[in-house]
C-alpha cells in the first residue's frame, strides 16, 4: 500500500501538482546544521542537502 501511495505522490510531482516548500539547501559540508535546524524546529519546510 505504501508504494502505491508514494507512486501517485510522484506521479502528481513529475506532472507539477505537487511543490514542496524548501527553506533551507545547504552544502553537504554543512549537513550539522541542517540537522540542527531540524532538530530546533527552525526549519519551514524541506531542508535540502546537497552532495
Amino acid at each position: 500500500m505504501l508504494a502505491a501511495s508514494m507512486e501517485v505522490l510522484m506521479g502528481w510531482y513529475a506532472e507539477g501538482r505537487l511543490s514542496p516548500h524548501v527553506s533551507h539547501v545547504l552544502p553537504l559540508a554543512e549537513a550539522e546544521a541542517a540537522l540542527d535546524l531540524l532538530a530546533t524546529r527552525q526549519a519551514v519546510g524541506k531542508v535540502v542537502v546537497r552532495m
